[in-house]
């Protein structure tokens, strides 16, 4: 019995649990501290924690590089942080970190996210410092 109910627990354990929004918030911000503190200490490596699908598009928009990301319809834009510097962004996606080194340097301060309310996609627009890379 003792060894049922201890087979019982292990697999409870091992469930994927339901978060509610307020757990996912939580996981959330202390992803954000932790790519940021990373980000503080110089140790910039790639990583795709959430496995997420992207695309970089250079030719679309001339002088610009465009990140595409699609994301679950309805994922609340409460649980997406985005991180623009000069060499690499960092988008947090429901606490898993999207880190990735950029194939041009840009204008941090002048780009943009725009998240599609039909489709969820979130495009990120990053202006590159030399137009003719």
């Amino acid at each position: 019995a003792e060894q049922k109910a201890e087979k019982a627990r292990q697999d409870k354990a091992n469930m994927p649990q339901v978060k509610g929004e307020k757990e996912n918030e939580e996981d959330q911000k202390a992803a954000i501290d932790r790519a940021r503190r990373r980000e503080e200490r110089g140790d910039i490596k790639q990583c795709n924690e959430g496995k997420w699908q992207f695309r970089f598009d250079e030719e679309s928009q001339p002088g610009s590089v465009l990140l595409s990301i699609p994301l679950p319809k309805f994922l609340s834009s409460s649980l997406i942080d985005v991180d623009v510097h000069p060499t690499y962004v960092t988008v947090v996606i429901k606490g898993k970190v999207l880190r990735l080194v950029l194939p041009a340097e840009v204008r941090s301060e002048e780009s943009t996210a725009q998240r599609s309310t039909t489709a969820g996609q979130l495009v990120i627009t990053m202006p590159k410092v030399n137009e003719n890379e």
